[in-house]
């Protein structure tokens, strides 16, 4: 008797949770709840295209390689959006069209610095694993916990609802 297989294909998930903002959506991805860096977008417009940011969902990556952009990644199958891009930039407004974009730091809404920093390192970890073959998938949904930012030392750091509520009281005191 011959016992057939079925390969498994394996694959990789990351999770961008959003804060939507008035002039931009930012958020971080992870991988396992591990941080591996924030992200910037356009505001929620009821993806309209070059104006917002993409609605929440899976969403299958693959490497594409542009003459504007070099090697970068595309977000397939994005409801109503074609070239649903991720790539290098560190304002929404003046950078993107609906494409989402990897920084080390949030700096405002919709803007940060480090780009290219936390680009290659998406690079870094997410090509070997397309070179095998597995599929990776990013996952995006609306920050379910309370999540504030606060400006600290020229920069927007995200503070969980405990922090934020424990400095609220030291305020108060």
């Amino acid at each position: 008797m011959i016992l057939n297989f079925l390969k498994l294909k394996l694959f990789m998930e990351l999770l961008l949770t959003r804060t939507y903002l008035p002039f931009g959506t930012n958020g971080e991805i992870k991988m396992n709840n591990v941080h591996i860096c924030f992200c910037i977008e356009l505001p929620w417009k009821q993806n309209k295209k070059e104006v917002s940011c993409i609605p929440e969902g899976r969403y299958l990556m693959r490497r594409r390689c542009s003459e504007h952009f070099g090697w970068h990644f595309e977000l397939l199958d994005v409801p109503s959006r074609a070239l649903i891009l991720m790539h290098p930039a560190n304002n929404a407004q003046k950078e993107l069209k609906g494409c989402l974009a990897p920084v080390t730091e949030i700096t405002g809404q919709g803007e940060g610095f480090g780009s290219r920093e936390s680009f290659n390192k998406l690079k870094v970890l997410l090509y070997p694993v397309m070179n095998q073959g597995e599929d990776v998938w990013l996952r995006i949904e609306e920050c379910i916990e309370s999540i504030f930012w606060r400006r600290e030392n020229g920069f927007w750091r995200k503070l969980e609802a405990e922090q934020s509520k424990f400095d609220q009281l030291n305020v108060v005191l």
